[in-house]
């Protein structure tokens, strides 16, 4: 059983946000991208008071229209337990530390806009397997979302998943449908194993926006991911036992959309 803090008046304030059904696929890389945002910040963060006296400090941005996120579930990772499903991994004073195949997962009450942000440390530079996942977003029960077969939560539910892959991040975004409803894209990101990197990842009026460390790598408009469900939350492991093995995890924060 997953064992979820979540603050019941918070999730009983969140609002749902509708997809645009006009939006088209399409990518804004971060060169050029613009956002909903005020320009002068580049990575928006929780406003929940999260511990940076190792990682960089950020500073936070107000959405320009709708209501503030709210957060509705946290875990630090770094008192030898967690308010998710973590499995395969190990404890340690840094945080949760991921062997082959490990992850977290996590139920949320959130369904047509979230975010999510957490710290990480200890990506290796040669990936090539393609099979490193940073995160994965889905729609699904996490017992019903099998990762191979027809059941898989590409094929039969939404799903934003980001894997590192060498060098670049790679992503894909879709719903219900099977592959072709998931292009794979990659974009330029390079990492350090020894650099402590502050990840969010926000879905809101259906647009996926990714940041790292106030830098914004990834902005894509997708009118197929249109959760039927509330989502859920995986960090890390792999549907083929591959995982982000070597990668430490802290200071998980999922966030809602509140009620204006």
């Amino acid at each position: 059983m997953i064992h979820c803090r979540i603050s019941l008046i918070m999730a009983a304030a969140l609002m749902a946000t509708g997809c645009d059904s006009d939006v088209t696929n399409s990518v804004t890389n971060m060169n050029t991208a613009t956002t909903d945002y005020d320009s002068t910040v580049t990575a928006p963060v929780s406003t929940s008071s999260r511990n940076t006296t190792t990682t960089t400090t950020h500073t936070g941005a107000t959405p320009t229209t709708g209501g503030a996120w709210v957060s509705v579930l946290e875990d630090a990772l770094t008192t030898g337990a967690s308010t998710g499903d973590a499995t395969g991994g190990e404890f340690t004073a840094q945080g949760y530390y991921l062997l082959p195949g490990a992850y977290i997962q996590y139920n949320s009450p959130c369904q047509q806009a979230i975010r999510v942000e957490f710290d990480a440390v200890g990506f290796s530079a040669d990936t090539a397997a393609e099979k490193l996942i940073v995160a994965q977003i889905y729609d699904l029960p996490h017992e019903d979302a099998a990762w191979v077969g027809d059941s898989a939560a590409w094929a039969t539910g939404s799903l934003i998943e980001l894997k590192q892959r060498d060098s670049d991040l790679r992503w894909r975004i879709g719903g219900r449908g099977g592959d072709d409803h998931y292009p794979t894209e990659y974009v330029a990101a390079g990492w350090q194993p020894d650099v402590w990197y502050h990840v969010v990842i926000e879905w809101r009026d259906g647009v996926l926006t990714v940041w790292r460390n106030e830098e914004q790598l990834l902005r894509v408009a997708s009118d197929t991911f249109a959760p039927q469900d509330t989502l859920r939350v995986r960090l890390g492991g792999s549907p083929f036992d591959a995982g982000v093995a070597g990668v430490t995890l802290r200071n998980v924060i999922i966030s809602g959309i509140a009620a204006s």
